[in-house]
């Protein structure tokens, strides 16, 4: 007779194994360490779409989708006659189920987890995979599919490391935790989302390090209140500490408000008004940007810092603002613009290349902006310019393009170097005053004078007084004063020049020295 097992076509003609037949749905043959064959459990049940609330209609009824009914006080009549718990799939007209059995494992679609069945309840054991992970003290790593779940899962003193580069189109904010630092591995992290919203935030109060990446925004319009890469509260208490992490906004404020940074390079190429607004305290950080004012300041504080624009000008206004031992240069306008209410420079570089080096004013006789020890270079126009009752000590004032140093509207100027090649060596006007200062000019015209005084005086008039001032045409003048400026001048030495002073008012100066030298101006 014909053996015709190889010829059956209905399922219900193949019989099951004697030893089968008590074998539960999802059991599979298996040979034991016998060499005999016994039923199994199978452990790994195919995917499911998601794990959902039983007691819930199905969500979807395809043939072949499936669930698995994790949760629910009983089962919706629309699943049949399935327990909760169970997996199951749908074939097009009825669900048919596998009980789990303990240790059966599944893998969540929706929750991109795979998940493991205690004899009671499904729970997810942790990624196996991701973008983002952190270590247990073990160095076992549980893995997250974002940023923000790593940090929602993070606590002070954990270190999230990121494993590839990730572009995200996500408007929520990723708001960094108290502890918590970010270890990028050179890695890039970009979002493209088109709407405006502030991309990283940071409360008062939280400290935060990124380490070795690349954190870029490309989206949305210029709003420095609702499109910052970076945003914190006014003088807020945070601070970021970056090692090896470039910034970059392409459309508008890298950094507004935010916090105080320590390290870090930050980029915006916005034509909007503030590229970096900043009330925190800086250090050690690269500001670079293109289009716009490089750096807005208020009531903040820069240390060991490189400030750049290409096109425009870096401003410090509203006041309070004090950089120490930091550069700032721009290739389109002045360097840096310390505006009134008394800001501070101390051991800062200013270099332009398109127009003053540093212009420092103020608003009144007690309300004025203050260089100290500062170096400027201007190829563009003068190095220094004082305006508004500003004063500058100890400074060195360079300029290839125009005069050396300005002095302007009861500014003073003391102790100071200045030099230029193009023009007159300090450019005063009405009630300036210059002491002690060393002034030289290599500009060989006739009007390459040290000092220019023009315009009236308001009040007491100008005062130069103990200055060493050199010129290189003797035709120019060391001082050379206009007819309607009135001022007094002492006790400074002349070189390169025919005729020292040219003026058609008296000095104000009517006393002589005493007999130790000291004369009342």
């Amino acid at each position: 007779m014909a053996i015709l097992h190889k010829n059956i076509t209905a399922a219900a003609d193949i019989h099951n194994p004697k030893w089968f037949s008590g074998a539960n749905n999802g059991d599979y043959a298996f040979k034991n360490e016998k060499g005999e064959l016994e039923s199994i459990d199978e452990l790994l049940l195919p995917a499911a779409l998601n794990f959902v609330d039983g007691s819930v209609a199905p969500p979807t009824t395809n043939s072949g989708d499936i669930y698995i009914l994790s949760s629910g006080g009983s089962v919706n009549a629309g699943w049949g006659g399935v327990s909760l718990q169970d997996w199951v799939r749908y074939d097009g007209t009825a669900w048919n189920s596998i009980t789990p059995q303990k240790s059966s494992l599944c893998y969540d679609k929706t929750a991109d987890l795979l998940k493991v069945y205690d004899g009671s309840a499904w729970a997810g054991m942790g990624a196996s995979f991701g973008k983002f992970g952190i270590s247990d003290s073990t160095g076992a790593f549980t893995y997250y599919s974002g940023i923000d779940t790593a940090l929602a899962a993070a606590s002070s003193g954990d270190v999230i490391e990121q494993f590839a580069n990730v572009t995200s189109t996500s408007t929520s904010s990723i708001a960094l935790v108290d502890g918590v630092t970010w270890n990028m591995n050179g890695y890039s992290y970009i979002n493209t989302a088109g709407s405006n919203f502030n991309f990283i935030t940071i409360a008062n109060g939280v400290k935060f390090t990124i380490i070795n990446g690349y954190i870029k925004r490309d989206g949305g319009t210029y709003s420095h209140t609702a499109n910052a890469l970076i945003q914190g509260s006014n003088l807020t208490t945070g601070e970021i500490t970056s090692n090896g992490v470039v910034y970059e906004h392409l459309t508008s404020t890298v950094v507004k408000n935010a916090t105080s940074l320590t390290g870090g390079i930050f980029k915006s190429s916005t034509t909007g008004t503030y590229a970096f607004l900043g009330y925190g305290i800086y250090k050690g950080v690269k500001i670079i940007t293109s289009k716009i004012n490089g750096f807005s300041g208020s009531s903040c504080k820069i240390y060991n810092s490189y400030i750049y624009s290409s096109s425009s000008y870096n401003y410090f206004l509203n006041g309070g603002v004090k950089a120490y031992n930091s550069v700032f240069e721009s290739d389109g306008e002045r360097a840096c613009y310390l505006g009134n209410n008394s800001n501070e420079a101390h051991n800062c570089s200013f270099i332009s290349s398109a127009s003053h080096a540093v212009q420092v004013l103020g608003d009144t006789s007690t309300d004025f902006s203050k260089l100290y020890n500062c170096t400027a270079h201007s190829s563009g126009s003068s190095g220094i310019y004082l305006t508004g009752y500003a004063e500058a000590y100890n400074c060195s004032s360079y300029s290839t393009a125009d005069r050396g140093m300005r002095v302007f509207d009861f500014s003073r100027a003391y102790n100071c170097f200045t030099y230029t090649n193009a023009s007159q060596g300090i450019y005063a006007t009405e009630d300036a005053i210059i002491k002690n200062c060393t002034i030289k000019t290599d500009w060989n015209n006739a009007t390459g004078h040290g000092v220019y005084v023009l315009l009236a005086n308001v009040g007491n008039g100008f005062e130069i007084i103990g200055c060493n001032i050199e010129v290189f045409n003797a035709s120019a003048n060391a001082l050379n004063i206009s007819s309607v400026s009135n001022g007094r001048w002492a006790k400074n030495a002349f070189r390169g020049c025919t005729t020292a002073v040219v003026n058609t008012n008296a000095n104000l100066i009517t006393n002589t020295p005493d007999s130790l030298g000291n004369l009342l101006l």
